[in-house]
Parts: structure tokens; sequence; C-alpha cells
């Protein structure tokens, strides 16, 4: 309240008054933009003290242009690292799934073991299978001691065409494993790559900077 001020605020208090006063009735304007705090006046603005940066401008129409046109520019900014940002996270999530379901196929593929093996004991003991058999129940020579086990069989083929069949899915499964392999690496490095345009994101700072990771 003004009459708590003491003797000496007063004085400087009316003294800036009248300053303000002389200044409005001769025109004497000293316009600036502070942006960051989008704010723009006819006189200098000194309530944010070092704060923000104020630009000083030759006229309050300059004042104006710049105020709305870095105005603009970061609402163009703004969207566009929106729009951006949704698309790599978009990119992210869909990614993350693939490798998911990448995983579970090539868990799947490395358990294709089993397809050598039955091929190997049809093979060794291909005497005891007959055609039209559904199962045989074949010596398994890979473990130690071997051991027997049921192997399943498709009635329509011949016994060497099971064991082949056997073997086929096999050599699938392992190229499968490799290629599978391969595609789990491609789409880490693409994640690593999301998260470094997710970095240059948050350092953006002009529309250009928003424009050029847009066209990237």
């Amino acid at each position: 309240p003004l009459c708590n001020f003491t003797e000496d605020q007063r004085v400087r208090f009316v003294s800036q008054l009248e300053k303000f006063k002389t200044d409005l009735a001769e025109h004497s304007y000293k316009p600036c933009v502070i942006p960051k705090a989008g704010e723009f006046y006819c006189f200098p603005i000194r309530q944010y003290g070092f704060m923000y940066n104020s630009v000083e401008t030759d006229s309050c129409s300059l004042a104006l242009d710049k105020f709305y046109i870095e105005k603009d520019e970061a609402e163009h900014t703004k969207r566009i690292t929106a729009d951006i940002a949704k698309a790599l996270s978009n990119a992210q999530t869909r990614i993350l799934k693939k490798i998911e379901t990448q995983r579970l196929e090539l868990e799947e593929s490395e358990r294709a073991q089993i397809f050598k093996t039955y091929g190997d004991m049809i093979t060794a003991e291909i005497y005891k299978i007959k055609s039209g058999m559904k199962s045989a129940v074949l010596t398994d020579y890979s473990m130690d001691p071997p051991q027997e086990s049921e192997v399943p069989l498709n009635e329509q083929l011949t016994p060497a065409q099971n064991a082949q069949q056997y073997y086929k899915k096999y050599k699938k499964a392992q190229s499968a494993k490799s290629i599978l392999t391969e595609q789990i690496i491609d789409a880490e490095e693409e994640l690593k790559y999301i998260d470094s345009v997710f970095e240059e994101l948050a350092r953006v700072k002009t529309r250009d900077d928003a424009d050029d990771i847009r066209k990237e």
C-alpha cells in the first residue's frame, strides 16, 4: 500500500510516474519483445529481471511483427514436433510388437532339433517301420545312454519319406532361425535410431530444425 511507502520510496515512485507520463506525452517509446514470456510492449519490460532476454525494436510495428512471427514459428514448430513424436511413438510400438512376435518364432525354431532327431531315429531303425503306421517306438542314439521314444509318422508316406519330411522341417526351421535372428537385430537397430530421433526432437528450437527432422 502507498501509505506504507517510505519517503524515499514515494519520491522514486512519483519520479517514475512523471517519467512515464513524459514519455507518453512525447511519444518516446522503446518497444521491446520477450518471446519466451510471450509479451511485447511499447516500453521496456523489466519485471522478469534477468530471467528472460528482452529484445528492443525500432518501432511498435516491428515489435508486433517480431512477436507474431516468432509466435507463429513456435506454434508451427510445436505442431510439427508433436506430429513427429506421434509417428515415432507409433513406429516404436509397431517394432516392439514385431520383435516380440519374432522372438516367439525364434524360440519355436530353436526347438526344431527334435525334427532332426526324429529323422535320424527313423533312418537308424527304418526296418522297424511299416507303411501306414501312425507312429513307431524307436531308439534315440543321441542320448547317453540311448533311449526309446515314440516318433509320430505320416501314415500316407513311406518310412524314408517320413525321415525326409523331418529333415526338411529341420532345415526350414534352421533357415528361419537365421533370418529371424537378423530381423531382430535390424529391428533393435531401428529402435535405437528412433530413440536418437526422439533425442533430436527434444533439442528442436526452430521451424527449420523441425522440418529437417520431419523430412528425414
